[in-house]
């Protein structure tokens, strides 16, 4: 959506959808047509508290959207660990809240020590989602986060150029030896 526009959503719609039909906000988006990132500023705007992942995990429990058995029961146990998040992300369980978080924020968390600030964002910096070593680890403001992750595409295109380049390179200076 062009910058400078200004969606405007009704209030009374927003709470409808998400505090009484406790719509997630990529539902939202997918029946609004509206990037579930405004819709989540319109939120905030009204005085919202957005959920926190426990509470979404929670919820969509709740409404069937995920695999209704939990912890050891789940197939996805591994020890205090659940594989992989639907998108892509590792969950762990944190005993000390009794619920799943965001292993990559927790990993962060712990080697800062210290709470990821409200409204920033732990990035993967090689981009795998399950890579959450502490070197490939960047804790940055959501926003700053928006405008970072293009600047990095628009480098992967650049590598990826300069790989095809050295690849024709490389196939066109290949020496082919006859044996007799």
């Amino acid at each position: 959506m062009p910058s400078g526009i200004r969606v405007n959503i009704d209030r009374e719609t927003l709470l409808k959808l998400y505090v009484e039909e406790e719509l997630s906000l990529s539902q939202m988006e997918e029946r609004l047509k509206i990037d579930h990132r405004i819709i989540k500023e319109r939120l905030v705007e009204a005085g919202v508290e957005i959920r926190s992942i426990g509470e979404q995990i929670k919820l969509a429990y709740k409404h069937g959207r995920m695999n209704q058995k939990r912890g050891r029961e789940s197939q996805n146990w591994k020890g205090d660990r659940c594989l992989k998040h639907s998108n892509g992300y590792v969950l762990i369980y944190n005993r000390e809240i009794g619920d799943y978080v965001f292993k990559h924020r927790a990993v962060w968390e712990r080697v800062h020590n210290q709470k990821l600030p409200k409204d920033w964002c732990v990035h993967h910096i090689n981009g795998i989602k399950s890579d959450n070593r502490p070197a490939n680890l960047i804790a940055m403001p959501t926003k700053q986060h928006y405008a970072y992750i293009p600047m990095l595409q628009q480098r992967i295109r650049e590598l990826e150029e300069e790989v095809k380049l050295l690849e024709k390179t490389l196939s066109n200076s290949q020496v082919t030896i006859f044996e007799n």
